[in-house]
């Protein structure tokens, strides 16, 4: 089963809360992120799973033949990138991408990337021009998110 790839494009927060759906769990490294202060552009890859095709007829994940695509996640108009709870000598380690949220009442507007275990990126920007685009094909994965949720439960 091969899917269209998905290329969006948020303008504002609800925009924004469906590429966060699209990339809930995704994974991710610092290997795969660059911010370009003369773009001025934020850019990172990620591996999202294809939670969509994943699930029972309750809607609930299945787990068995889960796939993923890596897909492309970049930020435009960007003054300034913050880190917090990442450890920048570890550029492989792997950050399991929970949500992506913005307050665009702040000025700048505030991009908040939350990874598992406490850890965000912060985006600052003159506004919110996100895209995200699929860039390979799907493929059979055998990773899964292992964040812990609820008290210490991973899922």
């Amino acid at each position: 089963m091969s899917r269209a790839p998905i290329k969006l494009r948020a303008e504002d927060e609800e925009d924004l809360a469906i590429i966060a759906a699209c990339l809930q769990d995704a994974l991710a490294s610092l290997a795969e992120m660059s911010y370009d202060r003369a773009g001025p552009r934020f850019a990172l890859v990620v591996e999202r799973f294809l939670w969509e095709e994943a699930t029972t007829k309750q809607g609930l994940p299945t787990g068995r033949g889960l796939r993923a695509r890596r897909a492309g996640l970049h930020f435009e108009g960007v003054s300034a990138v913050r880190y917090r709870g990442i450890d920048r000598r570890q550029p492989t380690a792997i950050l399991e991408l929970l949500t992506v949220l913005c307050d665009t009442r702040a000025t700048p507007n505030t991009i908040s990337l939350m990874f598992a275990g406490g850890a965000e990126i912060k985006v600052e920007a003159d506004s919110l021009r996100c895209y995200m685009r699929d860039l390979e094909l799907p493929h059979r994965t055998r990773l899964r998110p292992s964040h812990r949720i609820d008290g210490g439960r991973r899922s």
